[in-house]
């Protein structure tokens, strides 16, 4: 489970723009990094600001892994209010020119503590804002909370339940672990993953897919480990041996114990994440296959376009935009604004049953406008 964030810079107090940030969005996370690039940038908001811009896809994690394009999610994009809904973050961070940032994050289900009026941010409540210098520092971000708020882990875990809260913290834990090592999380990943598959193969090498259990958990949930298919429950590692089964009913056993020994000289990298995660969880196993499922996880933010806008020489606008039809669906939402010259405002929605087929009916929708006069807003 990520934590998702959005990073942006306010133009005026209605309206800025930004980038999407997918893991660590929590202030020990996405918080401390920007602080420390302001602190390595002598307290300068633009080459801060400017670093974190520099991805206009936005970020996997801030500042160490850029999102690529993928036939999975083709269309990453920046964030702006017109479609913060779509980027759903749990927290948002928004920096003034003038040397202020600014922490939102999603309200409490029982009351709204705060209110503000930045433009497309009504779902959320201002955590803090703090006035920055080049020794601003995560401990200065946490005493800037206003007392009346709650911690931010409350708000996780009744937005996300406790299970993402916990999922949290492990993929901060491996995020540290991987920059202690010098390397970036993707590579981490791809070394434990690496590993893991040959673990997994040696105990069981009649081919197939590999599934996890202990007792009764039910094992719904598949994970891509280092091109091995891996079956296990959605829940936290229990400590001890855990039962692995084959194909043609092959079984055998991993003592995540006794292992650790072993992975230390053949998976140095699989040994320091096993370790990292049990100074939190009584075993390592399930947690760590889940971390390295995060990446394979849909994520609708990065399947849409953004609003194209066109005027009409006789006053009229038109805007289309395409994100999915509701979250975590397959479908898509092709979302039009027509404002007549009069000023009226008529919104329509057409359903696509792609991603491909909503693009090509955006597409051809903008070059029809285009043909009847409608130039660029």
């Amino acid at each position: 489970m990520s934590t998702p964030a959005v990073i942006g810079l306010l133009k005026d107090q209605r309206d800025w723009s930004g980038v999407y940030v997918r893991h660590d969005g929590y202030l020990e996370g996405v918080g401390a990094k920007l602080l420390d690039q302001l602190r390595a940038s002598g307290g300068s908001v633009d080459n801060t600001t400017g670093r974190v811009l520099g991805a206009p896809q936005g970020w996997q994690t801030v500042f160490e892994e850029p999102y690529e394009k993928t036939p999975a999610s083709p269309c990453p994009r920046g964030v702006s209010p017109r479609n913060l809904r779509s980027a759903d973050p749990a927290f948002i961070y928004l920096f003034e020119r003038s040397g202020k940032l600014h922490v939102l994050s999603v309200p409490h289900a029982q009351s709204r503590l705060h209110n503000h009026s930045f433009a497309g941010l009504d779902r959320y409540d201002r955590l803090c804002s703090l006035e920055l210098n080049a020794t601003s520092d995560l401990p200065a971000l946490l005493r800037a909370i206003e007392p009346a708020v709650l911690n931010q882990t409350e708000y996780l875990s009744e937005r996300w339940g406790d299970g993402a809260v916990e999922r949290h913290e492990i993929a901060g834990l491996l995020s540290r672990l991987a920059a202690s090592r010098g390397a970036t999380v993707a590579a981490l990943r791809a070394e434990c993953g690496a590993a893991l598959a040959t673990l997994l193969r040696a105990k069981l090498p009649a081919g197939g897919p590999v599934t996890v259990r202990y007792g009764y958990a039910r094992a719904g949930y598949a994970t891509d480990v280092g091109g091995l298919t891996v079956l296990t429950a959605h829940d936290r590692s229990p400590p001890g041996v855990l039962e692995l089964y084959g194909a043609e009913g092959a079984t055998a056993s991993i003592d995540q114990a006794a292992i650790l020994g072993e992975l230390e000289a053949a998976a140095p990298g699989l040994a320091a994440a096993a370790r990292a995660i049990l100074t939190r969880r009584p075993g390592w196993l399930l947690e760590l296959i889940h971390w390295l499922r995060q990446e394979r996880v849909p994520d609708p933010v990065r399947n849409q376009l953004a609003p194209i806008e066109l005027r009409h020489p006789d006053g009229r606008k038109w805007s289309v935009e395409v994100m999915p039809a509701a979250s975590g669906a397959t479908a898509f939402q092709l979302t039009i604004v027509i404002t007549t010259s009069d000023g009226e405002v008529i919104e329509r929605t057409r359903k696509s049953p792609t991603f491909v087929a909503a693009a090509a009916e955006r597409d051809q929708m903008v070059a029809e406008m285009r043909a009847d006069g409608f130039v660029p807003a």
